[in-house]
């Protein structure tokens, strides 16, 4: 079976609370840099502290109703939108996969 929205969500909110509850203070004022970069330089991308993306991940799933149950989650909105779910659900794969390598690049400090 497929994963669902609501499971992929809660797997990245609870690697963000892992992340933010392992690492003390330093993950919190570390930035993270995105556009693929892992070595920490900010020259090949964007860098977002790791609150603010926390905080933006969190205000997704309040306006998207991506943690909601019954009619008003979002995957029972999007049913019968193949496309846009599965985009979705894409894009949150990739958050997932993402958190989950910078947990294993954090636990080597």
């Amino acid at each position: 079976m497929a994963n669902t929205i609501f499971e992929i969500t809660l797997r990245c909110l609870t690697i963000f609370d892992k992340l933010a509850s392992r690492q003390d203070e330093w993950i919190l004022i570390h930035p993270f840099a995105l556009g693929g970069d892992t070595n920490g330089s900010k020259s090949k991308g964007k860098s977002r502290d790791f609150l603010g993306l926390r905080n933006s991940f969190s205000f997704w799933i309040d306006y998207t109703g991506a943690l909601s149950l019954m009619d008003s989650s979002l995957d029972v909105r999007l049913l019968g939108l193949t496309d846009i779910s599965s985009m979705v659900i894409e894009l949150l794969d990739m958050v997932e996969r993402n958190l989950q390598r910078r947990k294993f690049n954090i636990s080597t400090i």
